[in-house]
């Protein structure tokens, strides 16, 4: 028996690591990292050795497409043919669109897109003609972090954590998530530099950190504005580039609260020309953001102060700075007051704010529970994008890099636009105007100055709004969803409405690769071929939280046959787009990744992979002093012209979430616990269940709770408790997990718990254990900019069973 290593990559998180896979007769006998591969360097973890050695072979995957033959969720199936399956569904399709036009159906899409998946799905969408393509971690998992930092810089970023001196790890547990990169945090600090870890729990990180800021659930943007205020109160921000390279001298009217703009002054002014105050002159003086220079000669533009402005219409009125308006804004934020919003001791915030803005280059490496937290999590990025600006830590070695990652030079464009007309029936786009086409291509305006050659991709569809379309709410109903690597009954806040939306389509139909509690609502189900071994693929880059992986263009071989009839996305797409007539002209993954790879000399994919596999372009710094930022005012928006058009709060804010201690202290007494949000160690998201390794691991969810708290409850190590929310009538049970390293307050519950195991009939238990049961997907309880739903911080009760 002939044995042979294949080179591929890991898809069991956002990383790609490099892997060797030793496979005899087409099936996995043993695997180790490749040391070749430059971002893990040789690391593989026990959810990546399981994917290549289980995966293929777990007896629970699907392997022929299915058609329901009973009632949703009863577990009645017929197996049919690709071609059979193909045709119906576009059958289907042709008479809902007929009926209730294009914008009817809707695409959903796994967050941890590939590159094959991302480029296909929209493809078909666009080619059908929807504008409502969406993913349940776009907009509570990085993607809304990508959008903000656009609109603040112009640029998405990366912490190039190899070479920091000082790196803050905000909500965030790498040694879990991302434990391939907690190495070179480990190997900063071992050169001198310092690691600020702000998080509820003492997890492995923290335990790293020479400062620990344990703050409660919800309060991160409270506590980044306390930064803000002793950064500037104390004079230890970056002037020079604060002053030259920030909008911070830009003056604000204080009749109406928005950026003075030079046609304010001058009848036939520029709208996004704005003005500073020239201390030499006595007067307002114009920048001019294509010549990167003001409009007339030695200027020195005031930090501080009000000024009188004449208008074009001869009324004087009065103008600060930016900057001004900043320190108004922060000034209720003192460390003694954010010590009782964020149970953080007010001398431990002053600290840390020193430390990260006197250890320079410095970064932050945040996780999402800061995209879950309802009102403000969109708030804490600016708040952050702020912070890395005015410590002059932005386009530095060791600081935040901006992305300019290889994937503008590789073909990727999914097809023709559609127009604007139809992009502003996206489901949530008149609502969560950030998460939108319009929002993006706003943006690209002012990015083409700075050489971006395509807009933001983060905008689509939001999936509360879609839910709440289906049901029968908005201005159309869904009827149609083509749902493709994605469990939104466990992925998605609210499971109960989930249930009734989908269960209320006139179409669902799932791409997966295991019958899951969603699939087991669809008419049709077809199997997938996982995007770990089973297929070949191309990664071009994207947005992640470091340089290396989103600066890296990486390839992987095909390492194993999928089982039974199991088919790429991107051929599921392709097969489904051609039976409704669509133009697809590869006819598999590989042969589009040759297409896509033809502008860089590869006449196709085995010739990269065989010849370079794995390349990482070399970061630029300061490239910002010769073009400047890709904003409107060609430098870091501290003060969004952006927001301020589309009518949201110009300047970092904060506000509770919608339950907590502070806003609603009457549920508190009821619900006196806060919840935390951390993903299972050794699976991704609701991901895995099935796997033997990782079931051995931990076979059980877990509730994380202090053992005074547990005393409390007259409950230990493993008993299983009863978990409510104000969000929901209904409840759930975990084991106990007890950890002394949380507040007595504070409870962290598995995130996307089910059982493969159990039957139809129970839907495999996605409502006994599934946090998301008991959050909250209300529009009104949404961040407001981009729409992350409210998970982080919600309110517990906890009972013994």
């Amino acid at each position: 028996m002939s044995q042979e290593i294949r080179k591929t990559t890991c898809h069991g998180c956002t990383r790609r690591c490099g892997v060797l896979l030793t496979v005899e007769n087409g099936k996995p006998v043993s695997v180790k990292g490749d040391p070749s591969q430059p971002l893990s360097r040789g690391f593989m973890c026990a959810r990546g050795r399981a994917l290549a050695l289980e995966l293929s072979q777990d007896p629970h995957r699907l392997t022929t497409p299915l058609k329901r033959a009973g009632k949703r969720g009863e577990g009645k199936w017929q197996p049919i043919s690709w071609e059979q399956a193909f045709t119906e569904i576009a059958e289907k399709l042709r008479s809902i669109i007929g009926e209730s036009g294009p914008e009817a159906v809707g695409v959903s899409l796994d967050s941890m897109i590939s590159t094959g998946l991302s480029f296909s799905g929209n493809r078909f969408a666009r080619l059908l003609g929807t504008p409502n393509v969406f993913t349940m971690g776009g907009q509570t998992c990085y993607g809304n972090s990508g959008q903000i930092e656009m609109l603040t810089y112009g640029h998405d970023t990366a912490c190039d954590r190899a070479n920091s001196r000082c790196t803050v790890i905000w909500g965030c547990n790498p040694a879990w998530s991302k434990p391939e990169f907690f190495r070179y945090i480990k190997e900063s600090k071992a050169r001198g530099g310092k690691v600020i870890a702000v998080d509820p729990c003492e997890t492995e990180t923290v335990k790293l950190a020479d400062l620990w800021l344990q703050n409660r659930p919800g309060s991160s943007g409270a506590l980044m504005l306390s930064w803000i205020n002793v950064i500037i109160s104390e004079d230890l921000f970056d002037r020079e580039f604060v002053t030259n390279w920030c909008n911070a001298p830009n003056l604000v009217r204080r009749d109406t609260g928005k950026l003075l703009r030079e046609r304010d002054v001058i009848e036939d002014g520029g709208a996004e020309t704005f003005l500073v105050w020239d201390e030499t002159r006595g007067r307002a003086v114009a920048y001019d953001a294509d010549a990167m220079r003001y409009r007339e000669d030695g200027v020195r533009a005031a930090l501080r102060g009000s000024f009188p402005v004449m208008l074009a219409d001869g009324r004087k009125i009065e103008c600060v700075t930016v900057w001004e308006r900043l320190i108004e804004r922060v000034a209720p934020y003192p460390p003694e007051t954010v010590e009782r919003i964020s149970w953080v001791p007010a001398e431990k915030i002053r600290e840390a704010a020193r430390m990260y803005a006197t250890t320079r280059p410095g970064n932050f490496f945040p996780g999402f529970a800061m995209d879950v937290i309802g009102f403000s999590a969109n708030q804490c990025g600016r708040a952050r994008s702020v912070l890395n600006a005015i410590t002059g830590n932005l386009d530095v070695r060791g600081g935040q890099l901006f992305l300019d990652g290889p994937s503008t030079e590789v073909r990727n464009d999914p097809g023709p636009m559609l127009s604007p007309e139809t992009y502003a029936r996206t489901l949530g786009a008149d609502r969560f105007r950030m998460w939108s086409w319009e929002a993006s291509m706003k943006m690209f305006k002012f990015q083409k100055r700075i050489g971006a050659k395509i807009p933001s991709p983060f905008y689509g569809a939001h999936s509360a709004v879609v839910w709440r379309s289906i049901l029968g709410e908005g201005p159309y109903r869904m009827r149609a969803l083509i749902n493709v690597a994605n469990n939104p009954m466990l992925s998605a806040g609210h499971t109960e409405i989930v249930e009734k939306a989908l269960k209320a389509l006139d179409l669902l139909v799932v791409q997966d690769i295991y019958m899951t509690p969603t699939a087991e609502l669809a008419d049709y189900v077809t199997p997938a071929a996982t995007d770990d071994t089973e297929c070949a693929r191309l990664y071009t880059g994207g947005y992640c939280s470091g340089w290396l992986e989103t600066q890296s263009f990486l390839s992987g071989e095909q390492a194993v046959t999928p089982p039974g009839e199991a088919k790429t996305d991107f051929c599921f797409f392709r097969g489904l787009g051609m039976a409704l007539g669509q133009d697809w002209p590869w006819e598999n993954d590989e042969a589009f990744y040759g297409w896509q790879l033809e502008p860089l000399g590869y006449s196709s994919f085995k010739e990269f992979h065989d010849e370079v596999q794995w390349s990482i372009r070399p970061p630029k710094y300061e490239r910002y002093k010769e073009r400047g930022f890709g904003t409107p005012s060609r430098k870091v928006e501290i003060y969004s012209m952006i927001l301020e058009d589309f009518g949201y709060d110009p300047l970092p804010n904060y506000c509770e979430p919608p339950y907590s201690p502070f806003r609603t202290p009457e549920l508190y007494r009821e619900y006196p616990f806060i919840m935390g949000a951390m993903r299972p160690r050794h699976f991704y998201q609701s991901g895995y269940r099935s796997l033997p390794s990782l079931k051995a691991r931990q076979a059980l969810p877990q509730v994380r709770l202090h053992p005074d708290a547990a005393r409390k409850l007259n409950v230990k190590e493993g008993d299983w408790v009863r978990l409510s929310s104000p969000s929901t009538t209904r409840t759930i049970e975990m084991t106990v997990h007890l950890d002394s390293g949380l507040d007595p307050r504070v409870v962290y519950p598995d995130y996307g718990w089910w059982y493969p195991d159990l039957p139809a009939s129970e839907n495999h238990g996605v409502w006994k254990s599934n946090i998301n049961v008991l959050t909250d997907d209300d529009p009104e309880h949404c961040c407001p900019m981009i729409g992350g739903t409210f998970l982080n911080a919600n309110l517990l009760r906890l009972e013994k069973v």
